[in-house]
């Protein structure tokens, strides 16, 4: 280019995609310690926020996703930039992290919007508390300055974790794992890469796992419940 031509800009970290009605942030988590940590700073934030409204963005996706091995994944989003986007946008939002991604539809992510804070970060921490060819048992938490969202208000998040080879070549099925230990089947499916995806109303404990595991803890849960039932009777 000949003189005075201008400085191609750097290349942006968030992008719309027109066609499909996408807005995509991309971040470089930081790892230590076997944690991938992101946050995402509020000049991202407001160009979040900017070009999904431009773009009238059905999803807005926040890429995370580092391929690192670890064993947590946390992100952290400005509470203001969730508010902004579920009062101004009709969009889902997507997080991808390098322990499984989150896909939070508009009710869920104005349930979310509304527990927040105003000043602070929403956290979502995807953690794999064990993965192998049996299971793979994660815990997921959604952080707001005012505490842990457990409800998303008829909402609904689908999450998609990575399995192991092994476990990814049975039949598996997803859990639910409450504070006392019970185990209840959610609905999911395998995907073609090995990954599996269950939708959820709340956030807790969850496990992939092979199937005849999963029936013979769910069939033994349930004779001690009756052998419960008929000590007290």
């Amino acid at each position: 280019g000949g003189g005075g031509a201008a400085v191609p800009p750097a290349t942006d970290n968030v992008t719309n995609n027109p066609a499909d009605k996408r807005t995509t942030a991309d971040l470089t988590p930081a790892v230590k310690d076997n944690k991938a940590e992101t946050t995402v700073d509020a000049k991202t934030a407001d160009k979040i926020v900017d070009r999904a409204l431009e773009n009238k963005s059905t999803k807005i996706i926040i890429d995370a996703a580092g391929n690192n091995t670890v064993v947590s994944s946390e992100v952290a989003v400005p509470e203001k930039t969730v508010k902004e986007l579920a009062e101004k946008t009709d969009a889902s939002l997507v997080i991808k992290t390098d322990n499984g991604k989150v896909d939070l539809d508009k009710t869920a992510l104005d349930a979310v919007a509304a527990q927040a804070g105003n000043t602070g970060f929403i956290r979502l921490i995807i953690e794999t508390i064990k993965s192998d060819e049996n299971i793979c048992h994660v815990n997921l938490k959604l952080i707001t300055s005012n505490g842990a969202v457990k409800d998303f208000r008829g909402g609904n998040v689908k999450v998609t974790i990575n399995l192991d080879k092994e476990l990814a070549a049975k039949d598996v099925v997803c859990v639910y794992i409450n504070d006392n230990g019970i185990y209840t089947l959610v609905n999911g499916q395998k995907n073609a890469d090995g990954t599996y995806t269950f939708t959820t109303g709340h956030f807790s404990e969850y496990a992939v796992m092979a199937k005849e595991e999963a029936d013979k803890k769910i069939a033994e849960q349930l004779n001690t419940l009756i052998k419960d039932v008929n000590i007290k009777v």
